[in-house]
Formats: structure tokens, sequence, C-alpha cells
């Protein structure tokens, strides 16, 4: 049974892996896929891992290759073999009560020290006994029995471990955490507010038929940028008047006071006059008008004037207080100035949200001066001076609680916060007994006051999450399966990033492929890879975390128990030169995978302790599943043809 073993008993790796060095071909494998003339070979173990014979050659301690796992060849016999029964070990496997496995995945692996072998390799949440694994294995054996395509002599090894989100881990020195302009794929990113997790920015797309026709997206995993839900986020973001309602007849009554506020101002703000307002789809050019189309989202309403009035009237009935406050309270209803209701809002806001009091005077009192007959044109203006001077979005949550504007920023918060612990670390260093700096020494005269300069930037970036805001949640997918057109069912966790354009922000799809040579020419994603079966091919990726990686994706697909949900995934291993490390590491999330022609392989979301698998969805699906959502939302009519990126188009690229 395989055990656990951690990646620093290795051998020692060289720091920089550089993915313009064509990884070896292993011998029928699709390294020259897009070469139709050539017929693909059918290989068996014997030859499709010649070019990993070498590793054993290393070492011999055969703890050395417990835990190492190869690519299988989607054209290898035992490949092929394995996909015959698939459906037959997953049944066996479900039979077998409180077994809890989480993945069922062919790979190479190195059996006795001596041989590459393509093994089913079944990832369980804890250690099997010896003698129930053996009596698994030999039913899982049994498949096939007497028949061309039996199981007999197929290896399968079973392995603890998880199946686990890239989301969060602390970087090394290397790590891509650093704020970048452009912004570039493999950057981070985190939410502004809630959980703040840390994830990569993939990359970046344009919409065809967008009504904002310069909207720029970047693209994340749902997990990155809603880490607090498992729900998805309807085409537009948080804070819908929907979305608002459908929260506020869920708040318990002992927050009465909290709700009749938010009712009040929902009919507040449905005073402006909404006839040239495109509800609900406002598009804006820079932050201020993004937060201020969120805001209007959270208080727009139906513009019926008796209906207001009735509905108000009914909240007064339900809400008898004493010492004559009901009766005044009526009767400002009742007027159609409304300044004593802004009174009585304000106080209510007051009791029940920790927040200055000058600050909801100001949010209260600029909505007020709004007359209830002007233009959208005008409210905006004015709206927008006051989002100028007062945090609007951050009192909204503040006020709202569970409502949240799903603003992204960069880098994360958690990034800017290691930034300049390290940072201090460095100064420290710097430090001589007498606890001054080394300004004046003659041999480092300026590293010192450098250092400081650096040291107050990066406190300041740390201070201030709304200078580092890039965007807002403009839709997501939710986590769970959904299935493709084969019939097929994989995890789907994407996050759509609508980009602010404010401040001259720019953006790139595009990185450097080596960390250590920054100066070199950076490498651009060129189109969609399609992806209609898997196949194994040399990618590489840039992460938040660990940065460039290169790695070889699998031939098969692995099946995968995640939450109680059942898909079949495709993933990607490290190369033979690198095998302990991984492809991806925590933090890596959202990372966009691309192979050595320039085209978009796929997102990772996901990778395995036990075999150190990186998990991603293909382009392919994302981009399709992304133009549905925007057809559906946008009431317009679905194509039948599978044709990815025909609205979705890679920004810089026109597809």
């Amino acid at each position: 049974m395989g055990g656990s073993r951690s990646p620093s008993s290795g051998p020692s790796r060289p720091i920089e892996q550089d993915p313009r060095a064509a990884l070896v071909e292993p011998e029928g494998s699709s390294g020259d896929e897009d070469d139709k003339s050539k017929k693909p070979k059918v290989i068996n173990d014997s030859t499709q891992y010649s070019a990993y014979q070498y590793i054993l050659k290393r070492q011999e301690d055969e703890s050395y290759y417990a835990d190492l796992s190869f690519p299988v060849s989607e054209n290898s016999m035992e490949c092929k073999l394995f996909q015959a029964h698939h459906e037959g070990i997953l049944s066996r496997l479900n039979d077998e009560k409180s077994l809890h496995w989480r993945s069922v995945e062919c790979l190479g692996r190195v059996l006795n020290g001596k041989e590459i072998r393509t093994t089913v390799v079944i990832t369980c949440r804890a250690r099997l006994e010896e003698k129930r694994e053996r009596d698994l294995i030999d039913s899982l054996q049994a498949l096939g029995q007497n028949t061309a395509k039996s199981m007999a002599k197929f290896p399968f090894v079973f392995v603890k471990g998880k199946i686990t989100r890239c989301l969060d881990r602390q970087p090394d020195r290397l790590a891509f955490m650093d704020k970048q302009h452009p912004l570039v794929c493999g950057a981070s990113c985190g939410t502004y507010i809630g959980r703040n997790g840390t994830g990569t920015i993939g990359g970046f797309v344009t919409i065809e038929g967008d009504p904002d026709e310069g909207a720029v997206y970047a693209i994340t995993n749902h997990h990155v940028a809603v880490p607090d839900s498992r729900d998805p986020v309807p085409w537009m973001g948080f804070g819908t008047a929907d979305d608002l309602l459908r929260w506020h007849s869920d708040v318990p009554t002992e927050l009465g006071a909290r709700q009749e506020s938010l009712s009040e101002l929902l009919d507040i703000r449905r005073s402006l006059d909404s006839s040239e307002y495109p509800y609900p789809r406002h598009y804006g050019t820079d932050s201020e008008t993004y937060v201020l189309a969120l805001t209007t989202q959270f208080l727009q309403l139906q513009a019926d004037p008796a209906e207001k009035r009735e509905r108000r009237l009914e909240r007064v009935q339900q809400r008898l207080m004493a010492g004559g406050e009901t009766h005044n309270l009526q009767a400002s209803l009742l007027k159609s100035n409304l300044e004593d209701l802004s009174d009585r809002l304000r106080r209510d806001m007051i009791m029940s949200v920790d927040t200055p009091a000058h600050v909801i005077a100001a949010f209260v009192d600029g909505i007020f001066d709004v007359p209830s007959n002007v233009y959208w044109g005008h409210a905006k203006s004015t709206l927008v001076a006051l989002l100028d001077q007062r945090n609007v979005a951050r009192l909204l949550d503040t006020w709202l609680h569970d409502v949240k504007p799903g603003l992204i920023v960069h880098p994360s918060q958690s990034d800017c916060s290691t930034i300049l612990e390290r940072l201090k670390e460095d100064r420290d260093h710097l430090r001589r007994g007498d606890g001054q700096l080394l300004a004046s020494n003659i041999d480092r005269p300026n590293e010192a006051s450098e250092l400081r300069e650096q040291i107050r930037n990066a406190k300041d970036q740390a201070d201030n999450p709304s200078s580092r805001i890039i965007g807002i949640v403009w839709a997501s997918s939710g986590l769970g399966p959904r299935g493709d057109w084969s019939g097929s069912c994989l995890q789907e966790d994407w996050a759509l990033i609508k980009l602010f354009r404010a401040d001259q922000q720019q953006f790139s799809n595009s990185f450097s492929k080596s960390p250590l040579r920054l100066n070199e020419a950076a490498d651009h994603f060129r189109a969609v890879k399609p992806w209609s079966n898997p196949a194994s091919v040399a990618v590489w990726k840039r992460g938040r975390t660990s940065n460039v990686t290169i790695g070889r994706s699998n031939g098969v697909t692995s099946s995968i128990n995640l939450d109680g949900n059942y898909t079949q995934e495709y993933s990607v291993l490290p190369p033979a030169d690198a095998l302990y490390r991984a492809f991806t590491m925590g933090g890596d999330s959202g990372s966009w995978v691309m192979d050595r022609f320039g085209q978009l392989v796929g997102m990772v979301w996901g990778g395995s302790s036990s075999t150190r698998t990186a998990y991603f969805t293909p382009a392919e699906y994302l981009f399709k599943w992304i133009e549905l959502e925007f057809m559906t939302a946008m009431d317009l009519t679905p194509v039948e043809d599978f044709e990815p990126g025909k609205r979705i188009k890679l920004f810089g690229t026109g597809g």
C-alpha cells in the first residue's frame, strides 16, 4: 500500500524550470497532436515510459519511487483496458460500505523499484486494513476474467489522501504576489470583504455582443471570488434588488429596526425617475460608476407612487411605537418632501450598525438631496460625488452584513501582509547592534532608504484595500458538477470578474516563461485548444504560489468524489525531471494552463494530495458555459452547435 512521502525527502531539484526546454515526448503521446497526418501509435507499458526509465537509475532506495506518478498515453493498450472496465471498477468501489474513496486514477507507477507500470491508484480518506485491501484488489482484478480484456495482471494501489481546491497557501520567495501593471495572467487576487482567500487571475476575456463594448473580464475560480458561498452569482453580480429582497425576507424579526430601515431606503431610492436607467443592466466605465450601479441595484424597486405609499403605510401599521413616534412617522410618509422620514431613517441606521453617525448622515443626506423628479443622469452625478467622499460599499456591507458587493482586489489582503512582513524581516537583517538602520553604511548607502520606502508603500497597500480594488464579481458558476455534451460530469468552478477601467488600468493575456528571466519576451495565449478527449501533452502555467511550472496532461480522465458529487476530471502531472515538485499548490486556483503552441488548455481548480495530480477544467467547456450564462442573461437564443469561443474571446487576440 502506497505511503505518503514529503517532497523534502526527495533529491534536490533546480530552482528554475524553463518551459521552453521541450519535454521529452514519451512514445505514443500526443506531442504532435496538431499534425493530423500522423496516425497515433498503439503502444504498451514496455514502450510508453521509455522517456522516464533513466529516473530508475538515480536511486537504489525503492522508497524513493513510492509516490512517483507518470502520465499515461491515451493510445496505450493499458489505457484502453482501464477505460473498458472503468464503470465496473467504480461500481465495485461504491458497493464497498464505508470505503470513502476520493479518486480513481490511471497513472504510471514504479513497481518493486524496477519498472513503471500503468496502475489504478485509488485514493481513500483513510488507510485500509491489509486484508481488506487485498480482498478489494482481488475483486477488482477479477473483472473481465477469462476474456481477452482480463484485469488479472493490472496493478491496483490504495493510498491515503484527499482532493482539495487550491485555495491559500503560504507562498515561498518565488511566489507571484506583487502588484502588477499591467495586470497579467497569474497575478494574485482575493476578496475585498468576507473571508479573504487568495487565488490566481487566470487570464482575460471579452464577450461578443456585450452591451458594454469595452468591457474586459478576468476569470478565476468561484471558490476564490466567492469563498463564503457554494451558490452561483447571477449575471451582474451581488446585490440585485431581487437578491436583497430575498435576504430581507429571511432576516429574524428581532432585527426589525434594520429591516424597516432597509425597506425605507429602498422606497426612497425608487423616488428617482428610472426612465433613463436601463435596469437591471447598467454598465459604467470606472470604479465609482460600478459602486454606484451596485448601490442602485440594492435600492431599485418599482416606481409606482401609490404602491409606495401603500407599502409604507402597511409597515407603519406593523410598527407600533410608544411616545407618538408612529403618528409622526405616518405623517411624514404621507408628505411629499420626506424630511422627517430621513431623520427617522438615520436614527434607525445608527441603532442598527456600528458605524460613525456622521458617515451615515452623509449617506442618508446624499440620498435625500437628490430631487425626486430628476432624471437618472442628474441623480448619478449627485451620487457619484457622494461616493467620492464616502466609502458607500463598505457602509452597505456593514449595514447589510450578508449581502456583499463581491469586490475583488489585487494583490490579495494576505499577500499584502506577507510582503510587508518580509520587507520588515529584510529591514531587521540590516540593523546594527544599536538598532539603527545602516543608512550611513558606505558599502550600501541607498539600501536602507530604499527599504524604508518599500515598507511605506507596502504598508499603505495593506492598510488601504480600496486602493487595490480591480473589479467586481459579475457572474459565477457556484460549486458543483455540470454535465457536458457527451454525458459526463465535470466540476464547474468559475467566476467572471468585470474589471474597472479607471486609473489607466491595463490587462495582458501574457506571462513570463521563467521567473528568473523576467526581461525575456512573454508568451501570450493565442487560441483555445480543442479538447474533446483527454490527451497527454506538454503544458505549463503561472500561478500565484508556485509561479511558472511545467507538466504533462494525463491521457485518461480521473474519477473524483468531491463533496458527494462524482465527476470525471482532466489532470496534469509534473514532468519527469521535477517529479517531486507539484504542478500546482494552494493559492494557484484559477491558473490558466497553456500548451507549447500558445493555446489555452484549461483552468486549474484543485488537486490530489496523494498523487500530486492537478485538476483542470478544459477551456473549451469553460468558455461554452460562460457563453450560455451570458446568452441566458441577455435573453438571447442559445446556439445549438458547440462552438467554444464564438462569443467569449481571449482578450487581445480577437478569439
